[in-house]
């Protein structure tokens, strides 16, 4: 635990068996840790908000070295109120070269953004294999401060985690700059999930979003969240491409593919939104729930394979959109 200025020199292990609202590196008040060369965390224990790395307060840690941390290498359980890989309350946390974090049994999260200001300068990967906490939890999970990876961002989950979203996103932002897959088995997941007020930008060029579990759904939206990405953004999904649960505002993307899914819009009675594609390929149905509103706006050469009779309130077609 560092309050104060802590600074390790060397390469760094650390296997924490301890149990309940335990740590495995806390770095808190006001401390400040430095950690000058690689850290590899093993957290096989311990519940109720225990973690392998946890910031809080005002401290700053920064990792110069590339950051493992395996949460819970036992059997997948269903315990309740049980841990996080990494954790950030509050304070900054910079991990100038790759984050990897393997997530199993009882873990609720990969990495926790609840506040504060996470950089990863290389690349983030998230491997999530949980079978519980629903469609609440997720992999990459913020809801305050502002998370950063310069490099690539790769997040899986298990069949085994059910709904459980990849990427979910709600009163905060997440700016993945690198290129950015994202795939998740679970039955009825989104891959990624945005939530009120939560900002999500992908700008790198061909990313991929993968819902391949039954009724999977590629991007969610709920309340006034966003989402941008780069050119290219392909949806794999086996439910629906984009789903609007109570959303407002817009969403504008250009040349996606999203041709998969049986169902390329979804919205629900509640929602008010409009989205507008760029060009690209879109496959499948649009449905609107009665009371709902959807506008659709298809511009330059984005084509629309309109697969079975489809509920929008209005359908614009610009240029030569099809």
């Amino acid at each position: 635990q560092a309050t104060g200025n802590t600074t390790v020199n060397g390469e760094l292990t650390v296997t924490d068996t301890a149990g309940n609202n335990s740590r495995s590196i806390f770095v808190t008040s006001a401390g400040i840790g430095s950690f000058l060369k690689d850290v590899t965390v093993n957290k096989p224990n311990g519940f109720n908000n225990a973690a392998g790395i946890q910031v809080d307060g005002t401290s700053v840690a920064t990792f110069q070295g590339n950051v493992t941390v395996t949460s819970n290498t036992g059997a997948p359980t269903a315990s309740a109120g049980t841990r996080d890989g990494v954790r950030n309350n509050a304070g900054t946390a910079n991990y100038q070269q790759n984050l990897s974090i393997t997530s199993q049994g009882g873990t609720r999260s990969g990495l926790y953004v609840g506040g504060g200001t996470v950089t990863v300068g290389g690349n983030l990967k998230l491997d999530f294999q949980s079978p519980y906490y629903g469609n609440a939890l997720a992999p990459l999970w913020s809801q305050g401060g502002t998370t950063t990876v310069i490099g690539g961002t790769s997040v899986t989950t298990a069949s085994a985690s059910g709904v459980t979203p990849g990427v979910m996103v709600a009163n905060s932002q997440v700016n993945l700059n690198g290129p950015t897959p994202v795939t998740v088995a679970g039955a009825g997941a989104a891959a990624v999930d945005i939530r009120a007020a939560g900002i999500a930008q992908w700008p790198l060029v061909g990313n991929t979003i993968n819902a391949s579990g039954s009724a999977g759904i590629g991007l969610q939206l709920q309340g006034n969240g966003s989402f941008s990405a780069g050119p290219g953004l392909t949806v794999n999904a086996v439910g629906s491409s984009f789903n609007y649960l109570a959303a407002t505002g817009s969403i504008s993307l250009d040349t996606v593919t999203a041709n998969m899914a049986p169902v390329v819009w979804n919205a629900d009675a509640t929602s008010a939104t409009t989205y507008t594609a760029n060009g690209g390929h879109y496959k499948g149905a649009s449905l609107l729930a009665s009371g709902g509103q959807l506008t659709l706006n298809l511009n330059g050469a984005a084509l629309w394979e309109a697969t079975a009779a489809s509920a929008f309130t209005v359908l614009n077609l610009q240029s030569s959109a099809v």
